[in-house]
């Protein structure tokens, strides 16, 4: 196993919480990733003056490691 120095840290980020735990899931079952948090993906709208639509990305629920806090 890679010391922690040589791991892949990684930050799970996806709109389903289905989704976050499988991806979760997977990327742990390899020794040199670690996932360090998750998050949610929002797809979201910005009305501007003016009365344009634009869009934006927005972000919650985020968990991370105790290790990395």
């Amino acid at each position: 196993m890679p010391d922690s120095a040589h791991r892949i840290r990684v930050l799970v980020v996806d709109d389903s919480a289905y989704n976050r735990r499988a991806l979760t899931a997977i990327l742990q079952s390899s020794e040199r990733i670690e996932v360090v948090g998750t998050a949610l993906f929002l797809d979201l709208q910005l009305t501007v003056p003016g009365g344009a639509v634009l869009p934006m990305a927005g972000g919650s629920l985020v968990a991370v490691a105790p290790t990395h806090r």
